[in-house]
């Protein structure tokens, strides 16, 4: 499970049950002719072993993106999910973990808030 913490321009993604700051994004303005919006411009990760794991530059890459989506806006992002499970697999040599074992471990599960009426 992710924390994100928006600040200005910029995200931190911290990791639920340790606080630790895993990630840290920083987002520019995407033109109109391009659809508008934001996007990643910038990203840093941790590099302590005993904080996260190294899976290496490219997962490193696509994991900001992959706990925005999934997690703060909940998009199913299956693409990028593909891409994590085949990352892992390749930087560990593990390819028989389950793909659903490898994603819940990595990502957690998101919680939506209760709703309003509800405590």
């Amino acid at each position: 499970m992710w924390h994100v913490v928006p600040e200005g321009d910029a995200g931190r993604l911290l990791r639920s049950w340790t606080g630790h700051e895993i990630h840290r994004t920083a987002f520019g303005p995407v033109g109109a002719s391009e659809g508008g919006g934001w996007c990643i411009v910038r990203a840093e990760a941790e590099r302590d072993p005993d904080r996260y794991p190294d899976f290496g530059a490219e997962f490193d890459a696509v994991m900001p993106e992959l706990v925005l989506r999934t997690c703060a806006l909940a998009e199913p992002a299956a693409d990028l999910r593909t891409r994590m499970v085949r990352l892992v697999a390749e930087a560990t040599g593990d390819t028989d973990a389950p793909s659903a074992f490898v994603e819940t471990s990595l990502l957690g599960t998101r919680t939506d808030p209760p709703p309003a009426d509800r405590p």
